[in-house]
């Protein structure tokens, strides 16, 4: 992901065999991404969710507050009073030449 864009990251879960998760079933799901003391949280309703895929979008407000050029991410999944979370993963996060919200 590169800093100061607008990108659609298109999330795919798989279970730990590999094959795409395309049978949950959960009310609502939090796509965190976080890099030092920066989180960044993105509710995801059951609705937007299918066949294992979901997207996420981000504003260029959003991908330039983030520091560093590693952030980590994490799924959890919300159903009634449970929760349930994936592994945390690395997300690699570009530099842009030009430094600054435009618009």
């Amino acid at each position: 992901m590169r800093k100061f864009t607008t990108p659609t990251l298109n999330i795919t879960i798989k279970r730990k065999s590999g094959e795409v998760a395309t049978d949950l079933v959960f009310d609502y799901l939090i796509f965190t991404l976080k890099t030092g003391q920066k989180r960044l949280d993105k509710r995801v309703e059951y609705s937007e969710y299918e066949e294992g895929q979901f997207k996420v979008r981000f504003t260029q407000e959003e991908t330039g507050d983030f520091s560093g050029m590693t952030a980590r991410a994490e799924i959890n999944f919300f159903t009634g009073s449970t929760r349930v979370a994936t592994l945390i993963k690395s997300v690699n996060l570009d530099e842009n030449l030009i430094n600054e919200v435009v618009g």
